[in-house]
């Protein structure tokens, strides 16, 4: 299911696009890219991908990762040991 909504979210134009994983891959792969002089081509157009920092999309996936995880630790542990169902 989560493939699915990547995909779909993925492909969608605009802003609805930041909110997705691979956005942020293909911005720390663009930034890496960069030293070697390659440039958006085909589907990555300038004018449809605006592409952020590599560093800023690091930094949005760690935080996104963290907070995840955060959550994640809560729920449990709220569930684990309060009994709630």
């Amino acid at each position: 299911m989560d493939v699915f909504l990547e995909t779909l979210v993925g492909n969608l134009p605009g802003i609805a696009k930041r909110l997705t994983v691979s956005f942020y891959t293909r911005c720390m792969i663009l930034d890496a890219s960069e030293p070697f002089g390659l440039r958006l081509a085909g589907a990555l157009q300038p004018d449809l991908f605006l592409p952020i920092s590599g560093e800023s999309a690091r930094m949005v996936l760690a935080l996104f990762s963290g907070g995840v995880l955060l959550a994640s630790l809560v729920i449990f542990t709220w569930r684990e040991y309060t009994g709630a169902d």
